[in-house]
């Protein structure tokens, strides 16, 4: 079993290579009596990549395949994973970004128009869908049924589910995730593909949600 420090370096590994064609950008100073100058918008990237690094260590646990990417690479990085698996037909959210699905050729896609049925959308091969937050402490991602979301189940009912998590809502705990919600507001929390065992601890997988799921981190630096 690899180690969560070895899977760590893997991580902050891949973030690097994601962001090393990117343009640094202007970091501001600040003026402190006490601890004199410091690099606020440098520890504030650290601390992104520690959320990430923990995020993707705890998502590959659950047997989730991740992949940290640009923005401009979700496109060509979805139709190398979907060409990889047996599918024919997906569904997506009608709010759904269109530049993220230009390289799907020979795919059949359909929005979904919020009329089909529970069995119609179960016999899709897979959904592509976005995200609203994610949480590092439990790998945990969060749907709030937001345009590029849609109705929660695009990512119950197809057995494949591939999830676009931007890194820059990434939050570090549940706390921080219900501290900006209403209680009774609903919201979606996956982690990882769906997965069960009976009492003698015979694993399932798909009984509640797909059996498959693939979540590209977007990163941007």
């Amino acid at each position: 079993m690899v180690s969560s420090k070895a899977v760590r370096r893997q991580v902050l590994a891949a973030i690097k290579s994601a962001v090393q064609s990117q343009p640094k950008s202007n970091i501001d100073f600040v003026k402190s009596e006490d601890f004199g100058t410091k690099k606020v918008a440098s520890t504030k990237k650290y601390q992104a990549q520690e959320l990430v690094a923990q995020f993707v260590s705890v998502v590959e646990d659950y047997k989730a395949v991740t992949e940290i990417i640009r923005s401009d690479q979700i496109s060509p990085k979805l139709s190398e994973i979907i060409s990889g698996c047996p599918i024919r037909r997906l569904v997506v959210p009608s709010g759904i970004n269109p530049a993220w699905m230009t390289d799907l050729g020979g795919i059949e896609v359909i929005k979904d128009d919020g009329l089909m049925s529970v069995e119609q959308l179960a016999q899709f091969d897979g959904a592509i869908t976005g995200s609203s937050y994610s949480l590092a402490s439990s790998g945990t991602i969060v749907l709030t049924s937001a345009p590029s979301e849609g109705r929660r189940a695009l990512s119950l009912l197809p057995d494949y589910h591939f999830c676009v998590v931007d890194a820059e809502n990434i939050l570090a705990r549940a706390m921080d995730l219900f501290a900006l919600f209403k209680s009774d507001t609903p919201l979606t929390l996956i982690s990882g593909p769906s997965a069960t065992s009976d009492i003698e601890l015979s694993r399932v997988e798909g009984v509640h949600g797909p059996r498959n799921l693939f979540v590209l981190v977007v990163w941007d630096g």
